[in-house]
């Protein structure tokens, strides 16, 4: 369903907004650059152990990653949220609530009174608008979490390994 939002307010906001993909981006950024300067130092100095080092690095990169609390975040942008949706959006999302409750009890034979209709209407967009925090919170942490495994993993692997590329000529 289509948000009608105030742009204004999602404007003046983005920053907060895109916040955790701002610290992704800056993660893998570091990363690459880590990795990139241990491969340069290592085949300047003919030391391959200086590469492993740099996997240490972004496993540390990683655990920094780990460490962030996102939920002040996700509050805020709850709030911007609020803000920048508009009552438009509100009422519509209340009007297919209300037609789907009607549609159910014409499946089921039943007859309520359009106030009741409309008070399980209100009930359920206010528990919808509720629980979207909760949605975005789970699938946040689901998308970080693939960066807080993968830039650790590499760098397990280069720490670990790292030393061996000198041995490969």
């Amino acid at each position: 369903m289509p948000q009608k939002l105030n742009k204004e307010v999602v404007i003046e906001n983005s920053f907060t907004i895109l916040w955790p993909w701002i610290i992704v981006g800056i993660s893998i950024l570091i990363s690459i650059l880590a990795l990139g300067i241990g491969v340069w130092f290592s085949v300047e100095q003919k030391d391959w152990s200086l590469f492993s080092r740099a996997g240490s690095l972004l496993v540390i990169i990683a655990l920094t990653m780990a460490i962030i609390d996102h939920s002040k975040w996700l509050k805020k942008v709850i709030d911007i949220g609020d803000r920048a949706t508009s009552s438009e959006f509100k009422e519509e999302l209340k009007k297919i609530f209300h037609e789907q409750i009607t549609e159910n009890l014409d499946k089921h034979n039943l007859i309520k009174p359009p106030v009741e209709i409309e008070f399980l209407a209100d009930l359920e967009c206010s528990k919808y608008l509720e629980l979207a925090p909760q949605r975005v919170g789970i699938n946040l942490r689901k998308w970080f979490q693939k960066y807080e495994l993968i830039i650790p993993g590499i760098g397990t692997f280069v720490w670990g390994f790292g030393d061996l590329v000198g041995r490969l000529n």
